[in-house]
């Protein structure tokens, strides 16, 4: 039996004041680092810090997402979702009151790790509440609308922290995030009924260890956890080298990178709306097939397009769009197989999965930025091998479940 069959008879039931919940904790952890980004020089004049200094308070939050991802999920196994909810959400909002009040750079960076490790939670157990309520069939389309959220997050959410700072000041986007923090809240105490029941051994016995070791010899995780993580990796190269070589390279405006980054963004918001509509017709692998086809066949084109010369943004960017819309149809659909990988670990998947996927994209963004060398090349060849290795991860043999 899996996991999301043993859901108590007092349940939430699927219904959309739930599916708007999951949404808007999925993007709580994003959306906190995307207001706090235009408040950066601001916060940097106030403290008289130095932009190194002042960026720790993006950098040191972003790592402990990470690693707070890995101990959400087997929490949640071990003791239900709604408490280890409730503990990360009164976390994140400590988290902004810390930086609400603080006198120096040193405790504010202090408060964004409290908000980002609490506000990653809902990343974690999105996933894991999705799978015990919808059951794995639905489950990967409402894991694609909740990721909608965080590809809207950077379209959106610089620009609310912006127009919150100027109005009000940069340490007005604590309030406002707070505020939303304890609205969420509210509806946990009120409407929220537990998803998933423990084992009767599970609060007592084994290592929190246990459930990733199980995980990771698990074939069905490793196909499509690994799968998921290179298409996220492979997104998160384009966007880390996608600046740099329209401005460096292709002498264009920040302004124009901008502009054309709106599409590739709507193309993964795309791949998303397309799963959430199809996906439980025509079935999660099928879609993470297909997902994985586009992206690769795009990627493809791109780096011919880059090798040939046709350093325009027109031959970047549409390409690109095409592999984002790709992976908007493989990456909820392989988190819905992965979580579902392993009996009564559900929570403990998602939490592996959110590191996988932070650790990769980190990882492949740092690489195009170190292979920088005035031309497209290091960040198209990058995008086809992980492109290639997110298909290879598919053909690891696994049984029939």
């Amino acid at each position: 039996m899996n996991a999301h069959t043993s859901v108590p008879d007092n349940a939430v039931k699927p219904d959309r004041l739930l599916l708007a919940v999951l949404i808007i904790i999925t993007a709580l952890g994003p959306a906190s680092t995307q207001v706090f980004l235009p408040t950066l020089p601001a916060v940097q004049a106030a403290f008289g810090a130095s932009p190194g200094i002042a960026q720790l308070g993006l950098s040191l939050p972003m790592m402990a997402m990470a690693f707070s991802d890995l101990g959400y999920g087997p929490w949640s196994d071990r003791v239900g979702r709604r408490p280890v909810l409730l503990a990360g959400l009164i976390a994140f909002i400590a988290g902004n009151l810390v930086c609400l009040f603080a006198p120096n750079i040193w405790i504010l960076v202090a408060g964004r790790i409290l908000q980002d490790c609490g506000g990653s939670v809902g990343i974690v157990l999105s996933r894991a509440i999705a799978l015990d309520v919808y059951g794995k069939e639905k489950a990967g389309s409402v894991i694609s609308m909740t990721l909608m959220a965080m590809a809207v997050g950077p379209m959106l959410g610089p620009l609310a922290g912006g127009l919150i700072s100027d109005a009000f000041g940069w340490r007005a986007i604590f309030i406002f995030m707070g505020a939303l923090g304890v609205v969420i809240v509210v509806f946990v105490l009120f409407r929220f009924t537990e998803t998933h029941r423990p084992r009767s051994d599970q609060a007592t016995t084994g290592s929190i260890w246990r459930p990733f070791l199980t995980l990771l010899r698990s074939p069905t995780f490793n196909a499509f956890a690994w799968h998921s993580a290179f298409v996220w990796g492979m997104f998160m190269a384009f966007i880390g080298a996608a600046p740099y070589v329209m401005q460096n390279v292709f002498g264009k405006a920040p302004t124009e990178f901008g502009l054309w980054l709106i599409p590739a963004a709507f193309g993964y918001i795309g791949g998303n709306g397309l799963s959430a509509a199809i996906s439980a017709k025509l079935g999660p692998e099928r879609m993470v097939w297909i997902g994985a086809m586009v992206v690769l066949a795009s990627v493809m084109l791109l780096t011919a397009l880059m090798m040939l010369g046709f350093w325009t943004p027109l031959a970047l960017f549409i390409p690109a769009s095409v592999a984002a819309f790709g992976a908007g149809i493989a990456i909820p659909n392989a988190q819905a197989e992965a979580v579902d990988a392993v009996e009564d670990a559900s929570g403990s998947a998602s939490g592996l999965i959110g590191f996988m996927l932070m650790i990769m994209g980190a990882a492949a963004a740092q690489l195009v930025g170190m292979l920088q060398g005035g031309t497209p090349y290091p960040m198209a060849w990058v995008m086809l091998g992980l492109a290639a290795m997110a298909m290879a991860a598919l053909m690891i043999p696994r049984s029939k479940r």
